[in-house]
């Protein structure tokens, strides 16, 4: 797994739906890869500040998926924010 892919995986992971093989590959690469791991930490520390933990989050009805939506789009705002962060950090760096 390469680091774009695996930090597509964030989200599956904290919502546990990656397949078992994928969380495996995706595991391996988040423990050698230095880079995304501090993205993830910094994707669960997003997540831990502005949400609940996402295992308390309702899955369904209409006021579940209002929640669910704005979370995912919290997500790719955060996403787009540590891309842009990274960029910059590897131009000027």
């Amino acid at each position: 797994m390469v680091c774009k892919e695996a930090q597509e995986c964030f989200f599956a992971y904290f919502e546990k739906e990656l397949p078992a093989k994928q969380e495996a590959e995706f595991l391996e690469h988040l423990h050698s890869c230095t880079t995304c791991q501090i993205l993830f930490e910094e994707y669960r520390r997003c997540l831990g500040n502005k949400a609940r933990p996402l295992e308390e989050m309702p899955r369904c009805g209409e006021k579940g998926e209002k929640q669910r939506a704005r979370l995912l789009a919290y997500g790719a705002t955060l996403a787009a924010v540590l891309l842009f962060g990274l960029i910059m950090l590897l131009r000027n760096g």
